[in-house]
């Protein structure tokens, strides 16, 4: 089972239905599986607990990272924050909706907000999958498929 902050809230999802929910353009799944690195594994049991304490939590659809509901990465920060005496291990950035050629919000961003009629919470504090990937506290050990924008370490 994977815990996880979905559409339809915080959930437990069977492993296989995880996997065949994204591809690539090659049919794999698009997945990277982190490890948090051995200084760090004494967070898991905590984090865990407290991700399954919010089973049944409603999901953030606006990535408000200060309200009662959750996203993936957000549900992430939050377990490993709470395991680690409410010191998080995964950074906070700025949160931009904006190509970075042409500084235009990406009119996907701009329909999506629309839609939920909430303003579009650019630079405000938030993560997501691509950061959390980046952090100094864990590892990349695998890589099914390619997701976009993946680059092995060498």
């Amino acid at each position: 089972m994977v815990l996880e902050a979905i559409t339809k809230g915080v959930v437990e999802t069977p492993l296989d239905s995880f996997f065949n929910r994204s591809f690539d353009q090659a049919g794999n799944p698009k997945i990277l599986l982190g490890r948090i690195k051995d200084e760090y594994k004494g967070l898991i049991p905590m984090a865990i607990a407290d991700a399954k304490a919010k089973l049944g939590k409603a999901y953030d659809d606006v990535f408000d990272i200060n309200n009662d509901k959750y996203y993936c990465s957000e549900l992430v920060y939050e377990a490993f924050k709470k395991a680690n005496n409410d010191q998080p291990i995964f950074q906070l950035r700025p949160m931009t909706f904006k190509d970075p050629d042409t500084k235009a919000t990406f009119g996907i961003w701009e329909d999506y907000y629309k839609e939920l009629n909430y303003a579009i919470p650019e630079k405000a504090p938030g993560l997501n999958p691509g950061s959390i990937s980046r952090s100094i506290y864990l590892d990349i050990v695998h890589a099914y498929g390619t997701p976009q924008g993946f680059v092995a370490a060498r």
